[in-house]
């Protein structure tokens, strides 16, 4: 068989003699050949001879070049894992490392290999690590989860696998170590179980809240069963009934307003506002509890003139909101300070107290839903834990920021609220209208309707001792049999009926001729945008949320039109 190079010669005239070399050759075939050719000159019978061998190659060297081929591959693959590999021998040495393991440490792949670990992960993490290290060393497969003070990139929680690695006898020459970091993973866990202990607390303190106004209503309601309607106690049980009423309205409201705003159910109103008139509807609003609990109130507010885009409903419940809060960890006679301060295009707002303040482990939390400083017996504040929650969302929604402070236990806390400036004429925010009953105007036809039938005979009365003429169903299909007879000029209706809800009945109401013209108003728990859209939809003329105000109940009833018979 004759033999070329890829030039057409023999592919041995560049061979020095002695020489050992590879060539590509090509057959008469044209099949390139690997070959090693070695060259050797000698005399004989006085002439020069040249002793070819070759030897055919070409298997070594194609598996040669798969096996590189195989190298690079597993390189990438190894490189790119989001995992961390080591190889490590007996003697604790790293045969092989994957780039993300060594650029976690700064460090080029190959600089790593014969090290020691200890060198590379410091003699901390070493330390942590070792135990596993010689168990897997012994002949065990090896996972688990460890937090690791690593040198100089700090402390990780990693999960590890260690497994043995054997040679072709079984003996084991070392381990492979294949390492995650987690720590993002740990720390969602860490706040999901501290979420979880939140709520639960949170589940505790709602039924502790919810049954403390329960106790002095059943008691008043006790009393106003055995006394003259005309007497003291009668007037101080039915005074103890409308404020812990209040109370547990209030707790209600708290609870919707997180939901809608944690949920972005919530818009804002927004106008130019005289901050000062928003400041003092909420030192108003708090007044009460701050005179109850001798509290000295300072206000600083500077002479300028500020003005703000915002919600005056939402911005003043901003500081109401913090206010009170100053207010439920203030001993009595504490102070209580407000102070405006300007920087550029934004104000700050800074309630102070000099109260119980806040542990350095709570501060980070203050904000999050179901919060709270820890109780003490002689310390019964009271509330939910998610005022600040709301407060924080309601002044994010207003474009601003807010932020707590405090030196400690009985330091007393800080907090501050930044709002952007805007120029222009400011409005006053409207008074709250008064809860006291309208007067009557004229005698109304008004079917209440509501399957809580103590709920029902209680409003049918009082509107009944208002002068109206009433009627009671307990059910949707009662209720349109006898609004045929009863023919009402209003309609109060319950949503959340069983059977045929009040969507349907405010339908088919509306389809009626005796009730076709009424008044239909939606008495109900359900009081989220959704609902409230449903319920125009469904025929609903107006919207109001449990417990009902019968002020704004009277003013609304009072605005009616009479439905003169025909």
């Amino acid at each position: 068989m004759v033999f070329q190079d890829e030039a057409g010669r023999s592919g041995v005239e560049s061979l020095r003699d002695g020489q050992i070399a590879e060539r590509t050759l090509l057959s008469k075939q044209g099949r390139p050949i690997f070959a090693e050719i070695s060259k050797r000159s000698f005399d004989h019978r006085r002439h020069r001879m040249t002793l070819l061998v070759m030897r055919d190659v070409s298997d070594r060297r194609r598996a040669e070049k798969a096996l590189r081929e195989s190298e690079e591959q597993l390189r990438l693959i190894t490189d790119t894992a989001p995992v961390y590999l080591a190889r490590i021998d007996l003697e604790h040495r790293y045969l092989f490392v994957n780039k993300s393991y060594a650029v976690r440490f700064g460090r080029d792949p190959d600089s790593l290999i014969g090290k020691l670990v200890p060198e590379v992960v410091g003699e901390q993490a070493y330390f942590a690590f070792r135990p596993y290290v010689e168990r897997s060393l012994a002949g065990e497969v090896v996972e688990f989860d460890i937090s690791v003070p690593y040198k100089d990139i700090g402390t990780q929680y990693v999960h590890a696998t260690y497994v043995p690695e054997r040679d072709g006898k079984g003996q084991i020459q070392g381990l492979i170590a294949a390492i995650t970091d987690i720590s993002a993973r740990k720390l969602a866990e860490d706040k999901l179980r501290q979420a979880d202990r939140r709520k639960d607390e949170f589940l505790a303190m709602l039924g502790h809240e919810l049954r403390n106004p329960l106790g002095p209503i059943r008691a008043s309601v006790q009393i106003m069963s055995r006394v003259p309607n005309d007497s003291p106690q009668m007037k101080q049980a039915r005074a103890v009934i409308e404020r812990q009423v209040e109370h547990l309205t209030q707790m209600v409201d708290d609870l919707l307003d997180v939901s809608r705003i944690t949920e972005g159910k919530i818009s804002l109103r927004l106008d130019t506002l005289d901050l000062e008139a928003v400041l003092q509807q909420a030192i108003d609003t708090a007044k009460p509890s701050i005179d109850a609990h001798r509290h000295v109130l300072k206000v600083s507010m500077g002479a300028q003139h500020l003005c703000v885009r915002a919600d005056p409903v939402r911005l003043a419940q901003v500081f109401t909101n913090l206010l009170s809060n100053a207010c439920k960890f203030t001993p009595d006679g504490g102070c209580i300070e407000i102070c405006v301060e300007v920087e550029q295009q934004m104000c700050r707002v800074v309630v102070r107290d000099d109260g119980i303040g806040m542990s350095e482990e709570l501060l980070p939390y203050v904000f999050d839903l179901f919060t709270q400083a820890e109780r003490a017996a002689d310390r019964a504040q009271g509330g939910l834990g998610i005022g600040l929650t709301v407060v924080r969302k309601l002044v994010e929604l207003h474009g601003g920021r807010i932020s707590a402070s405090s030196r400690g236990a009985d330091q007393g806390s800080e907090f501050s609220v930044e709002l952007p400036l805007v120029a222009g004429p400011a409005h006053e925010r409207p008074k709250a209208q008064d809860k006291a009953a309208s007067p009557i105007a004229s005698k109304r036809r008004i079917l209440v309707v509501d399957d809580n039938t103590d709920s029902a005979n209680s409003l049918a009365l009082i509107l009944k001792l208002d002068g109206h003429e009433t009627c009671v169903a307990y059910d949707g299909e009662e209720a349109l049999d006898l609004a045929i007879a009863f023919k009402p000029e209003l309609v109060l209706l319950d949503i959340g009926l069983p059977g045929l809800d009040g969507y349907r009945v405010a339908q088919r109401l509306r389809a009626m001729p005796q009730t076709q013209r009424a008044t239909v108003i939606a008495i109900t728990g359900y009081g989220q945008p959704e609902d409230q859209r449903r319920a125009k939809e469904a025929g609903f003329d107006h919207h109001l949320v449990k417990p009902v105000d019968l002020g704004a109940l009277a003013a609304l009833i009072n605005s009616t039109e009479a439905i003169v018979e025909t």
